[in-house]
Parts: C-alpha cells; structure tokens; sequence
C-alpha cells in the first residue's frame, strides 16, 4: 500500500458561500455533481460536500462550532502571507490570526 492522501473533504453549512470564496482564492471548480463541490489541487482533489449530507454519507454527526481540521497554505515569503490573508478577507474569509511571528521562528496567521 502507498500511503498518501487523496481527497481533502470539508463537511460545509453553506457550499454555495464555501465555493464563492475557494472560487475567490483563486480555485478552480471541476466535475460540477449534485451538492458536492471538486476542487483539484495538484495530485489532491479538495471536496465540499454540505454538512447533512456528509453526515448522513458518512452515518456520524460532527456536532456543532468550528471545524478541528486545519489547511496550511504554505508560502514563500512574508509578503506573500500577508498577499494570502489579504485575498481571503476579499474572498469572504475571515482573518481569526493576524500575520506575525509564530512560536516556532516562521511568520503565519489564520483565517
């Protein structure tokens, strides 16, 4: 077996928001299904897919609040964190972190 990671998919409360601001960020929508949204990304392949519908695909509930999974962009330069958070609040992000100095000696923020 080859380990690896194939389809990213984020149980979504309002996909058509979730697509707008992927779209936004500069994504670029693919393979157009019933209620799911494909995002290809390199050799990975980002799905939205509308929470109830993951839930009942998946036979789970996730509960409410916030998602726990956590997606890095990772960039070049300090710059161009700062170009990324930028384009996120453009997209329909919200900035939770601003950029600055991280624990760890890099430079980062959340959004």
């Amino acid at each position: 077996m080859e380990p690896r990671v194939s389809i990213i998919t984020i149980a979504v409360d309002d996909l058509d928001r979730e697509v707008a601001f992927y779209v936004g960020m500069g994504l670029t929508r693919h393979r157009i299904d019933d209620g799911v949204a494909f995002f290809q990304m390199g050799g990975a392949i980002l799905a939205l897919f509308p929470r109830r519908s993951a839930e009942e695909d998946a036979g789970v509930w996730f509960g409410d609040g916030a998602s726990r999974v956590y997606l890095a962009y990772n960039t070049r330069s300090e710059a161009e964190v700062d170009a990324v958070l930028e384009l996120a609040v453009k997209s329909g992000g919200t900035i939770v972190k601003p950029a600055g100095r991280a624990f760890w000696g890099g430079y980062s923020g959340y959004f």
